[in-house]
Formats: structure tokens, C-alpha cells, sequence
């Protein structure tokens, strides 16, 4: 009779614990994907956004300390499309600067893990920047705001993209003393977004799985713009609708 040779690996696999080696093979599995790459990633609302953004203008007349009196002539429509960010200068396409999209990345770290004690991202710093950077420096958006939505709002209140006024109470704090006042914003309610990202994971116990868990966690829990998630609000909330990744060599 011919009895098969075990080589010490076949041994210590055979002797090997059935929970060690799950751990073992998820472990591998998860090596392969710590190599740098270049993702795709398209992301869709799942919430309108509002817009908030200062207009230049507004900061040089605060820099300038000019105080300027109540506005009586700007229509309600432009007083918000000034709050629109755009690519460029007041013509370009509408979406959000990259950083806006990466602080919510960073932002989401708090909830994702680094390893079995640390999280990503704490309260005063984060490790993302380190693994995650985006390509774009303006991510314009391609907005899909629904027919009945354009409809039933008033025609002056409807931008030419298909963004709409949003105007609502807000309250300030005056001196410790809470003054209501409107809050004219523009608001999108369908809109889509192409990010690139390159993910240099090599050297971090971060696989790709976990990059693209906390952007799932950054559209559901943390939103981008006004009144989004992470402040107490349902606006700006997205989540991923394609993902798409090509490894990238690893320089000599």
C-alpha cells in the first residue's frame, strides 16, 4: 500500500483549528485587495440636496467688514442660485468641490475600523487622507430632478437646470437671543455624481471592501450640504450606484 506524503503545510492545515482557518482564508482573501487602485464610482441621491454656499462677494464684504442693509431688489430665485457652487464661475455646471465630498468621507472614518481597536477617523484626525484621494477637483452634478416635482413648483421658483427655491424657517442666534428669519436655498431633489478615487491601500490593514463600506456609511449617515444626516437633518443623502476598480502597479 502506497501511503500519500503530507508536506508540514498539508499537516498544519489538517491540524489547524475550523475557526482558524476561516480567519486565515479571510485574511488572505483580503490581502490580494491591498494593492493600489483607480475606482469609478458613481454615486445617486437618496435624499435631496440644499445648497449653501457663500458667494465670494458675501466673503470679501465680511473680510472688508462691510455691512450691507436688507436686499429688496434680487428676486427670490437669484438669491438662491447664489448659493449654488459651480464649476468655474457663475456659468459653469452645478455640483460640489471635491473637498465637500472628501470631508464626508472622512467624516463616515469615525463609524468604519481600522484594525480590531482604531477607527479611521476620530473626532480631531483621520488616517483616510493616507489611503483615499479624489481625482476631480469639481464634481458637477447630473441633475434629474422628476417632471411633477418642476410642475407643482411655482415657475419663477424653478431654476434652468431643474433645481428648484427651497425657503423655510431657520433661527438665530442674536446675541443669545433667538431671532427667526428665512432660509432661501436652492434644492435639488434627483441628482448623480462620477467620482474617481485612488486607494493606496498597501501597508494598511484597510482592504477595498472596507473603503467602499465607508462610502456606503458616508451617503447613509452623513450626507453632503445643509441640513444633511450628520447635523440633525434628511438632506444630501446618497449611496453608490457603480463601482468600478482597476489595480495600479506598484512602483519600483
Amino acid at each position: 500500500m502506497i501511503i500519500p506524503k503530507i508536506n508540514s503545510h498539508q499537516e498544519d492545515d489538517q491540524n489547524q483549528p475550523k475557526g482558524e482557518k476561516e480567519m486565515a482564508k479571510k485574511e488572505a482573501g483580503a490581502s490580494t485587495q491591498n494593492a493600489n487602485c483607480i475606482v469609478k464610482v458613481v454615486l445617486h441621491s437618496l435624499s435631496p440636496v440644499l445648497f449653501d454656499r457663500m458667494d465670494p462677494q458675501t466673503l470679501i464684504d465680511m473680510a472688508d467688514g462691510v455691512k450691507k442693509g436688507k436686499d429688496t431688489e434680487t428676486s427670490i430665485l437669484d438669491k438662491a442660485a447664489k448659493k449654488l457652487y459651480r464649476e468655474y464661475d457663475e456659468t459653469g455646471e452645478i455640483g460640489f468641490p471635491a473637498e465637500n465630498f472628501f470631508a464626508c468621507f472622512v467624516e463616515a472614518g469615525r463609524h468604519v475600523f481600522y484594525d480590531t481597536k482604531a477607527k479611521i477617523s476620530t473626532k480631531d484626525s483621520s488616517l483616510l487622507p493616507a489611503m483615499l484621494s479624489i481625482e476631480e477637483d469639481f464634481i458637477p452634478f447630473e441633475i434629474t430632478t422628476p417632471k411633477e416635482i418642476v410642475n407643482k413648483t411655482k415657475k419663477e421658483w424653478v431654476g434652468k437646470e431643474g433645481w428648484v427655491v427651497d425657503i423655510r424657517k431657520a433661527v438665530l442666534d442674536n446675541g443669545g437671543k433667538k431671532v427667526a428669519c428665512p432660509a432661501i436655498r436652492p434644492k435639488i431633489h434627483s441628482w448623480t455624481a462620477e467620482l474617481t478615487l485612488h486607494l493606496n491601500l498597501q501597508g494598511h490593514p484597510v482592504d477595498e471592501d472596507k473603503i467602499k463600506d465607508l462610502i456606503a456609511k458616508a451617503g447613509n449617515m452623513i450626507g453632503i450640504a445643509a441640513y444633511r444626516p450628520s447635523c440633525r437633518g434628511t438632506f444630501g443623502r446618497f449611496q453608490i450606484e457603480s463601482w468600478k476598480a482597476k489595480a495600479v502597479a506598484k512602483a519600483a
